[in-house]
């Protein structure tokens, strides 16, 4: 081979290892399964979940790391880091030397970058693999700068059990960040790896103090770090940490939604502890598998700033690890405000539009109010105040079930109807839809901010759409705002100025078929506050109510953001003052439904009993009362707009076809024909 064709041979070969060094680098993916992390609105670590690895694995940020700890780690580990390639001569030089004259390995030669290689793809220690580890430690030295090799390092460095990485091993041992570190914290982690399932602190205090001790020695003979004989003595105070009880439920529904690593999230840590003993105080006046659940929103912004959703993330009594703030429950009453809302902006009705608390029928429903009484005709911003039933019921009629609903789709606000109706029915009104303790707190939200609604701000940096419109008017939201300032609270017997409400906080409760759920939410200009209490299973609970159970709840929690939040706590000022003024068009809301006959039902044959007797109920729905029941053409009843239809009976006097007539007070009627047949022998 000529000398030239040597040449090329050699520069190619030259070509091909630098390509080989740079191109061909250690196997990374490792640093791409990481754990989850939750954090507070402060920076406190509220979860880490497990990589897929089972391991608590955090990526170290070298911006974040605390320096006395890089110091002391550069110190004890690889002192020319800065200054080699990848392996370090000097420390193979002595390691070989020691060896060669000890028979034993007295100091290790690896650098950190060289422990990363080993920590990325794990082999058998022998020469071949030390080999190996110098050659890709140079290719990762040349691919990558000394901070991201530190941070990669940081991220995978063993800490005992499970934990892996420096903010990991802060987290779990101290409760802090590595930032907030201090010098004995620092060297005891700096030694913690070198035998970390030994050395574990919460388990092996007495060989982790010799071990920080070890590192504080010998870090010491640099001038540059000083311990006194004081602070050699201090024993080790640690112990692992369970960070899965820190608002499980919203962490939980994070990180199912969401693929990011890290959620930094509006939630201040003293108002949810504080809010959770409050919780779990008032859980005494409950049965054992009664729960609770509550939101606190910051109006605002729509940050959500203390979330429970339940007692217990761990109770099987109570089926505790269930989300009763995002769960779809019966709202009870606490969509009436938003009926009203929309009528008042459709111009159907006023705040003092007045309205029959009357009796009422409609198809397959029949609504009473909660006390089962009737209170003849009321203003709009009384039936709301009081809650009543059938008003309410009127309204939505009038309006219209799906335009109500087409308010909530244009928002897309989330509710789900009741199975095999597609077209849902008047039954919204009192509760007859699912919607969660989040998706109502939104709208109330919408009431405190004048009409402008939004979807809720869970955490920091949340890229979707979160654009801001109109619920319901300005002057409407007002108006709603100040009727439930004005709301009954009475029944809520308690001391002091959230609880007797003189603050004046709107406020509006709910109670769902059979006491299920306990509902209440109530709103200043700055917060606004949910609260659910009943079973997670569904099942029924004693004859309870929002006023009753959830109401106190509500105040209690208002109290907790005025001791803890003062500076940003806005109560309300002036006295509301409801506007008295109907425009005539909307005096009083018109009923003008036709009426029509639901029993007997049109061509359906009777059969008389033996002693030729058959009495037969009448009833009618819509309409205007009272009505006029006609049977063949003679007039056998009337009943007034109180009396319930059911209490027309008829007694069938002719065989055959008969003819039943009912009418209306505006004169609209409704005709079927029935037929009566004679028991054969």
């Amino acid at each position: 081979m000529s000398l030239k064709h040597k040449i090329s041979l050699v520069f190619v070969l030259i070509i091909f290892f630098f390509a080989y060094l740079f191109f061909f680098s250690p196997d990374l993916r490792k640093l791409d399964d990481i754990s989850k992390v939750i954090k507070g609105d402060k920076g406190e670590v509220l979860r880490i979940y497990l990589n897929s690895k089972d391991k608590y694995r955090i990526p170290a940020n070298f911006e974040n790391l605390n320096k006395t700890y890089l110091d002391m780690l550069i110190e004890y580990e690889d002192k020319r880091f800065y200054k080699h390639f990848g392996f370090d001569p000097f420390a193979i030089s002595r390691a070989t030397f020691q060896y060669i004259k000890n028979g034993e390995i007295l100091s290790g030669a690896s650098t950190i970058t060289m422990q990363l290689v080993r920590m990325l793809e794990p082999k058998d220690r022998n020469i071949f693999s030390k080999i190996s580890e110098v050659i890709n430690a140079v290719k990762l030295e040349l691919k990558f700068s000394k901070k991201e090799i530190l941070e990669m390092y940081l991220t995978l460095t063993p800490y005992g059990a499970n934990i892996e990485g420096i903010e990991a091993a802060s987290q779990f041992y101290f409760n802090k960040n590595s930032k907030e570190l201090n010098k004995l914290e620092s060297a005891l982690l700096v030694g913690l790896p070198q035998s970390p399932t030994y050395l574990r602190p919460d388990r092996y205090p007495e060989r982790a103090l010799k071990q920080r001790n070890k590192i504080i020695n010998r870090v010491s003979e640099n001038k540059k770090f000083h311990f006194s004989e004081w602070e050699k003595n201090t024993k080790i105070f640690t112990a692992k940490r369970d960070y899965n009880l820190y608002v499980p439920h919203l962490t939980d529904k994070l990180v199912l939604n969401n693929k990011q690593s890290l959620f930094e999230t509006y939630i201040d840590m003293s108002l949810q502890k504080l809010n959770e003993r409050t919780l779990l105080n008032y859980s005494d006046n409950f049965s054992k598998k009664t729960n609770l659940s509550a939101i606190v929103i910051e109006n605002k912004t729509g940050n959500v700033i203390s979330y429970i959703g339940s007692l217990d993330y761990f109770s099987q009594e109570k089926l505790g690890a269930n989300n009763m703030v995002a769960a779809i429950r019966s709202p009870g009453s606490t969509l009436k405000p938003f009926i009203y809302a929309a009528a008042m902006d459709k111009n159907i009705i006023h705040s003092s539009t007045e309205i029959n608390d009357d009796a009422y029928r409609s198809k397959n429903f029949t609504p009473l109010n909660f006390d089962k009484t009737f209170s003849g005709k009321v203003k709009v911003y009384e039936a709301l105040q009081r809650s009543l039933n059938i008003p309410t019921v009127k309204v939505l009629e009038k309006m219209g079930v799906n335009s109500f609903l087409g308010i909530l789709n244009k928002n897309k606000v989330n509710y789900v109807l009741p199975k095999k109706h597609n077209n849902p029915g008047l039954a919204i009104a009192l509760g007859g839809i699912g919607i969660s303790l989040e998706e109502l707190g939104a709208l109330y939200v919408a009431l405190a901010n004048d009409g402008k609604y939004k979807k809720l701000k869970y955490f920091k940096h949340d890229l979707e759409d979160n654009e801001e419109q109109f619920l319901f008017s300005k002057k409407t939201s007002k108006e709603i705002t100040n009727i439930l300032r004005k709301a009954n609270s009475n029944s809520v017997n308690m001391q002091s100025d959230f609880l007797t409400n003189s603050y004046g906080i709107a406020h509006k409760t709910g109670t769902s078929y059979g006491y299920r759920d306990a509902f209440a939410f109530g709103y200043t200009p700055s917060h606004t506050i949910g609260v659910w209490v009943g079973r997670t299973d569904g099942t029924a609970n004693a004859v309870r109510s929002g006023v009753q159970d959830a109401t106190p709840v509500m105040f209690s929690l208002f109290e907790n953001i005025k001791s803890l939040r003062t500076n940003k706590f806005e109560a309300w000022t002036g006295y509301p003052a409801i506007n008295m003024e109907t425009p005539k068009a909307i005096k009083e809301l018109k009923e003008t439904r036709e009426v029509k006959i639901t029993f007997p039902k049109p061509n359906s044959t009777f059969v008389l009993e033996k002693n030729n007797s058959l009495l037969l109920p009448l009833e009618a729905i819509k309409g205007q009362k009272p009505y006029l029941w006609i049977v063949n053409n003679k007039i056998i009843s009337e009943n007034n707009s109180l009396q319930s239809s059911k209490d027309i009976l008829w007694q069938p006097a002719s065989l055959g076809v008969n003819t039943l007539n009912v009418i209306d007070a505006n004169g609209h009627s409704d005709t079927i024909k029935v037929v009566i047949k004679k028991l054969k022998k």
